[in-house]
């Protein structure tokens, strides 16, 4: 019995040696993670601005904003106006920039700047904030507010998504980061482990310390380049499909006739699955893929069927008004 006694605690000593130290994988990870965000930062330092706004020098004039080719530079701010113009400050130089679009419900800006002066920056590339899991690592990177030096990069993690805030329903959810150091900022960029943009600060602090914040999903941003490209100004998607709100189940109870979901042979009781490049679990996942269709643009649907698995392509049309929260996709 005792010999018994003593292997199992010898076993279970050679089992608890195995398991690694959570704290310093922590802090191995971050470690890793922050010479990951200092590379970055050197790689694309002169493509992260501080803009300022009209009106004046108060705290409020000023966000951040990054570079995404074509001349384009993406930020936040709340009332901005088309054709305001913009003053962008880099360690490469300032720059004069416009509003060219605005998407009143997230508060993102697409500024445009003459191509001639966009030949020394390096454009941000966009990662997908659909593929990350909470604890997810990311790190954002904040510059000087006067010059639009590099300041410092910020390791954080991803905490949450938020739907609904202040009992207010969000009509795309937002990421909720949380990281080391305070300070949020308008249109500051936010990373993944690969050195992409996954969202953009919203300047809206969730804590007394402003170490956790609300970010707006790159997705949202990648919509609206995309929609200025095609159509010059942003377009809502219809994709001709009623759900079931009642559950969480992304499940089709209507097809309109004619509709883009009837095109490619989607059938009432079919549950969508994956759409636009994003695994769906739920309903509000569903919602969010809507929320970021390009009308015209070709985006991959996939169902079940019984308990078969169907595959097609879904090409969104033009809807003059943005679907209901309670119908993502538009009303069949």
């Amino acid at each position: 019995m005792e010999k018994v006694w003593l292997a199992t605690l010898l076993g279970l000593a050679l089992a608890l040696a195995a398991v690694p130290v959570r704290g310093q994988d922590r802090v191995a990870s971050t470690d890793g993670l922050r010479g990951l965000a200092d590379s970055v930062l050197q790689r694309v330092a002169g493509s992260v601005a501080r803009a300022f706004w009209e009106g004046g020098a108060e705290k409020e004039d000023f966000t951040q904003a990054f570079f995404v080719g074509d001349g384009v530079f993406l930020s936040v701010r709340p009332g901005a106006r088309l054709s305001e113009e913009v003053d962008l400050r880099t360690v490469l130089g300032e720059r004069e920039a416009r509003v060219v679009l605005v998407d009143p419900a997230s508060d993102l800006v697409v500024l445009s700047c003459e191509p001639r002066l966009e030949e020394s920056l390096q454009p941000l590339g966009f990662g997908s904030s659909r593929g990350l899991f909470i604890g997810d690592s990311v790190f954002a990177l904040r510059v000087v507010p006067l010059s639009g030096a590099p300041e410092k990069t910020e390791v954080g993690i991803l905490v949450g998504r938020d739907r609904r805030v202040e009992g207010r329903l969000l009509e795309v959810a937002y990421l909720r980061v949380r990281v080391e150091e305070g300070g949020s900022v308008r249109g500051m960029p936010i990373f993944d482990e690969a050195g992409r943009v996954i969202g953009l600060d919203l300047g809206r602090e969730l804590d007394a310390a402003g170490t956790e914040f609300h970010a707006l999903p790159i997705e949202v941003a990648a919509k609206l380049v995309s929609d200025l490209k095609v159509y010059g100004r942003r377009m809502d998607a219809w994709i001709g499909l009623r759900f079931n709100t009642g559950t969480t189940t992304a499940k089709v109870v209507g097809v309109r006739p004619g509709s883009p979901g009837a095109a490619c042979g989607v059938l009432p009781g079919d549950v969508v699955i994956h759409f636009a490049g994003a695994r769906i679990d739920t309903i509000d996942d569903l919602s969010d893929s809507c929320y970021t269709l390009t009308p015209g643009r070709a985006a991959e649907i996939h169902l079940l069927r019984g308990v078969d698995r169907i595959e097609c392509s879904l090409t969104p049309q033009v809807i003059s008004a943005r679907p209901t929260q309670s119908e993502p996709g538009g009303a069949p």
